[in-house]
Order: structure tokens, then C-alpha cells, then sequence
């Protein structure tokens, strides 16, 4: 297995032209080489990043993990819909992995599974003093905001994003069939109780014999 990511010497890379070709396991790729096995087109770079796109990076950020520890599209859409209430496009997808790569904070291999660069796991790291996770991904876009982004020009396959969110969708919809069965048996929580009669006990006889 090999991995693509940006390589830069400086922590704010400026102008990246990045492309990959995919050689012996865990090399990264150089500037100026083609990423045929990633949708069969080339790296540049690209300014400007709109808040939408940096945003879904910055969610993206803070599902992936790095060192060894890499995440298929499947393992990562229950975190993508759990912070955003939404499950994204493949083209949300591809774009906020694009805007990652490319900027030397995450790498993608040919199975498109994906992991944060050390650069990008010091940015993730860096982010102290935030309480609950929906709240980590704000912090990151921040952080994004102050530095200098480049695009990777990659193309996330319809057909391997499409399997993997049909995958999670069905997981969810039985999930969600299985929570119903267990509760199917609940009382209504607007029904009244019935009340009993004054004077009554348990037998319906009167108190007073």
C-alpha cells in the first residue's frame, strides 16, 4: 500500500504544484509526479478556499487520525453525519480531501483510505481547550483560516463513495427498524392515565363494607 500526500518543507506551503505516483509502500509522493492511480488526474495548486469548503476540511480533520491508523470513506461518514447533521455529497468529500492533501495535512492511498500527515496531526493536536467534539471542527476551520491552502486536484470515484454511503445509510435504516421494534409497546405519553374511583379498592368494593 502507498500513500499520497503534499510534500512541503514549510508548515505554510505558498505555491504547491503536487502530484503522485504511486511506488513502493510509504512513500509519499513529489511535486511534479502523476497520481494515476487516483482518478487518473494531476495536482495543482489552487487559491482560494470558501468557508463551506474549509469547514467540511476541518471536518474531515477531526475524523482522521495519524501515524498508522487509517480510515476508509465508510468508517468516517457515521462521524461526518454525527458533527454535521448530514451526510455529504461525494463531491464534499472529495473536495474537503482535495483541499487536505494538497495542503499537506492528510494522504489518501489507492484503496482511498486516508490518515492525517504529522503536519496534520499537529494541527489536530494543537486544538486544546474545546468541550465536546461537535465543537473541535469550528476550532480546526479556524485554524485553517490563517494559513496558506492548496487544492488537490484528485477524483473521488462515484462508485467507491456511493458504496460506502449506501453501506452506512442501510446500517443506520436497521439500526433505526431495531430501536423502533423495542419500543413499539410504550404507552402513548398524551393518554391519560385512568383514574380510580373515589372510595374504591382494589376488589371495586366501597371502603365502607
Amino acid at each position: 500500500m502507498s500513500w499520497s500526500s503534499a510534500s512541503t518543507s514549510s508548515p505554510l506551503p505558498t505555491a504547491v504544484t503536487v502530484a503522485v505516483s504511486w511506488t513502493p509502500p510509504w512513500r509519499l509522493f513529489r511535486a511534479g509526479e502523476r497520481p494515476d492511480a487516483v482518478g487518473g488526474s494531476k495536482y495543482a495548486s489552487l487559491s482560494g478556499v470558501d468557508r463551506m469548503d474549509r469547514d467540511d476540511a476541518a471536518t474531515l480533520a477531526t475524523l482522521l487520525r495519524d501515524g498508522k491508523h487509517s480510515s476508509s470513506l465508510r468508517e468516517l461518514l457515521p462521524g461526518w453525519d454525527m458533527l454535521q447533521a448530514d451526510v455529504p455529497s461525494r463531491e464534499r468529500m472529495e473536495t474537503a480531501l482535495a483541499i487536505l492533501v494538497g495542503s499537506g495535512l492528510a494522504e489518501v492511498d489507492s484503496s482511498w483510505r486516508m490518515r492525517l500527515t504529522e503536519q496534520g496531526g499537529q494541527l489536530r493536536r494543537s486544538v486544546k481547550g474545546v468541550r465536546g467534539m461537535r465543537l473541535i471542527p469550528t476550532a480546526i476551520s479556524a485554524l485553517l483560516a490563517g494559513r496558506q491552502l492548496s487544492r488537490a486536484t484528485l477524483s473521488l470515484p462515484a462508485a467507491v463513495f456511493d458504496a460506502a454511503r449506501n453501506d452506512y445509510l442501510a446500517a443506520a435504516q436497521r439500526s433505526a427498524e431495531r430501536r423502533s421494534r423495542r419500543r413499539w409497546w410504550w404507552p402513548d405519553p398524551f393518554r391519560p392515565r385512568p383514574s380510580k374511583p373515589s372510595g374504591e379498592d382494589r376488589r371495586g368494593r366501597t371502603g365502607s363494607g
